[in-house]
């Protein structure tokens, strides 16, 4: 349980995890994790969501309500592409959110790849194999 080793590193109890093995995959989990979420809030605090940038290229028609806000980053949009090809600070704006998702998507593959490997190095110590469990 992802949760129980969660609270082992925030209690500061990781070292009653004896296996090497282990201990390195967790430690590379717990790592690859903060770092994804640092990476993540520092790009978040630099970029500004393109639609309330540009309210003139992109209008919320209507707009998807979660617990009485506005959601603004799904719902029904019309957006002016005339404009968009038209308008430079638009385009800058637009790959910076392109890069944005693509760093989003490479720190989500990292951190998948980490809880992986600490998944098979579990596995390894604890003698579990998939295949027969299917």
């Amino acid at each position: 349980d992802l949760g129980a080793l969660l609270e082992l590193q925030s209690s500061g109890r990781l070292s009653i995890i004896r296996n090497e093995t282990v201990t390195q995959a967790l430690q590379n989990f717990l790592l690859t994790r903060a770092r994804a979420r640092d990476s993540q809030a520092q790009i978040s605090a630099l970029v500004e969501p393109i639609g309330p940038a540009h309210p003139h290229l992109i209008r919320v028609v209507s707009p998807t309500i979660v617990e009485n806000k506005v959601e603004v980053r799904s719902g029904v949009f019309e957006c002016d592409i005339a404009g968009m090809r038209a308008d430079d600070a638009f385009k800058q704006d637009f790959e910076i959110a392109q890069s944005h998702a693509a760093f989003h998507t490479f720190d989500n593959a990292r951190v998948s790849d980490s809880l992986n490997e600490l998944h098979r190095a579990l596995d390894a110590v604890l003698g579990h194999n998939h295949r027969e469990a299917r």
